[in-house]
């Protein structure tokens, strides 16, 4: 992939600045062969997110992991 996928980074991020991303409470499972899905009908138990600024983020996190 061109562009890195870091879920957990983006985790803690939005700890710290929720605005980095559009988010939305969601049921979510896990099926047997590990996928995560989200199901209809059933009580949230997640906070997923669904849309972000991918620079943005970059630039949130490098200034972190590696500043200036």
């Amino acid at each position: 992939h061109p562009t890195p996928t870091l879920f957990d980074p983006m985790a803690v991020a939005l700890l710290i600045d929720p605005s980095l991303c559009e988010t939305r409470p969601l049921a979510v499972e896990v099926d047997d062969k590990g996928l995560t899905t989200a199901v209809e009908g059933k009580p949230p138990n997640a906070t997923v997110g669904l849309k972000t600024d991918a620079r943005r983020f970059m630039d949130f996190y490098l200034s972190r992991v590696a500043p200036q």
